[in-house]
C-alpha cells in the first residue's frame, strides 16, 4: 500500500521511510506515520481489489486500523466478492460508507443493449436483449460470458433462449470462482438447498434435517453474490437463477434419489407453513401427485370464492397430463 501511494504522491516516501518488520511494528510505527503523511496531502483514493482473498490476522487487522484512522481527505475503495471483514457498522452509522452491492450493479435492458449492441456489435433485437437480462438477472459477468458465446454462433436467439448453467463459460466461472471458494460442508448446503426457490432458516432446517440454517444463510449471503437476501431483515433468500440451475444439475447428477426426498420434505413444510402453490410444485417434483391432488381438493373452493379461478387453473395445469385426464 505504501509503495502504491508513493507512486502518485512521492512526498509520502520521505515521511514513511524507515523499514519496519513484523505486524506489531506495522501497527505501532508504520501506519501512524502513513496516516500523518496522508493528512498532509491532497485527497487520494486507494483501490484494493480482490479483498476477499486476504486472510484473517495481522494484514486484515492493520487495514481495519487504517480504515478507522484515515484522514477525511483519504478515500479507500474495496472490491470484494464477499462482505469485507472491516468496521462497516461504525462507518455506516457515521455516514462514511458507500456500498455498491450486486443489486446496484445489475444491468438494465438499456445498459445490456448498449454493451451487446453498442460495444460488442452483436446486432441483437430488443426482445433477445430483454430475455438475456431476464435469464442472467442482469448479472454483468453473465452477460459478458454470454457475449463470448454469441460471437461464435449464427443462431443467437436460440443460444439466448437456452443460455444458463449449461454454457461452458458460465460453468467454468461458477465452479472455479464461486463453488471452489467454499468448503465441502457449505457446498453441500448450497447444492441440497437448491431445490427451494426461496429459502428461510426454518425451511432449510426441515428440508436438510439440520439446525442453524438461518445463520448459515446469513453468512453465505455475505460471502456469495449468488445467494441474495429478499429483505433487509434477512428472513428469506433466493439463488441467482443461473447459479440455482447449476446447483440443481449437480444435485441431479450426484443423487437424484435425494432430490426427491428433499422435495417431499419441502412439500410437507409448505403445506403446513407456506403457500399452496409452492407446496404443490414440490409435491409434483417429488412424484407425490396423489397428495398434491388432495391438497388442491382441500384448497380450491376458498380460492374460487375469492375470485382466484386463474390460480386454481394454474395448479391443475402443473399436474402431468395423465393425472388431469384421470381426475376429469
Amino acid at each position: 500500500i505504501v509503495e502504491a501511494l508513493r507512486r502518485v504522491c512521492p512526498a509520502i516516501g520521505a515521511s514513511v521511510s524507515s523499514p519496519v518488520v513484523g505486524a506489531r511494528l506495522v501497527l505501532e510505527q508504520l501506519l501512524p506515520r502513513l496516516v500523518n503523511a496522508l493528512d498532509e496531502q491532497q485527497g487520494h483514493t486507494l483501490v484494493l481489489d480482490d479483498f476477499h482473498v486476504l486472510g484473517d490476522g495481522a494484514a486484515r487487522e492493520s487495514l481495519s486500523w487504517l480504515v478507522e484512522q484515515a484522514p477525511p481527505s483519504f478515500q479507500l475503495v474495496v472490491a470484494s466478492r464477499k462482505e469485507p471483514d472491516l468496521p462497516l457498522a461504525s462507518l455506516r452509522a457515521h455516514g462514511d460508507l458507500l456500498e455498491l452491492r450486486a443489486e446496484d450493479l445489475r444491468f438494465t435492458s438499456e445498459e445490456c443493449d448498449k454493451f451487446l449492441n453498442g460495444r460488442q456489435l452483436l446486432g441483437l433485437c430488443g426482445d433477445d436483449v430483454r430475455l438475456l437480462v431476464e435469464r442472467t438477472d442482469g448479472w454483468p459477468a453473465g452477460i459478458y460470458l454470454a457475449a463470448l458465446s454469441l460471437r461464435r454462433t449464427q443462431d443467437r436467439h436460440d443460444l439466448i433462449s437456452r443460455f444458463g448453467a449449461s454454457n461452458r463459460h458460465v460453468v467454468d466461472f461458477l465452479e472455479v470462482e464461486v463453488m471452489a471458494s467454499h468448503d465441502q460442508q457449505d457446498r453441500e448446503f448450497l447444492i441440497r438447498s437448491s431445490v427451494l426457490g426461496r429459502m428461510t432458516g426454518a425451511l432449510c432446517d426441515e428440508v436438510l434435517e439440520t439446525v442453524g440454517s438461518a445463520d448459515v444463510l446469513r453468512r453465505l449471503s455475505r460471502s456469495n453474490l449468488f445467494l441474495v437476501p429478499e429483505d433487509d431483515e434477512g428472513g428469506w433468500y433466493r439463488f441467482h437463477p443461473i447459479f440455482a440451475q447449476l446447483l440443481r444439475v449437480e444435485l441431479g447428477r450426484r443423487a437424484p434419489e435425494v432430490e426427491l426426498i428433499l422435495h417431499e420434505r419441502a412439500f410437507r413444510w409448505h403445506r403446513e407453513y407456506g403457500s399452496v402453490g409452492v407446496a404443490l410444485d414440490h409435491a409434483i417434483r417429488a412424484d407425490l401427485c396423489e397428495e398434491a391432488a388432495k391438497l388442491v381438493g382441500s384448497s380450491w373452493i376458498e380460492y374460487v370464492n375469492a375470485g382466484r379461478d386463474a390460480t386454481v387453473n394454474s395448479w391443475l395445469n402443473r399436474f402431468p397430463e395423465a393425472w388431469r385426464a384421470l381426475d376429469a
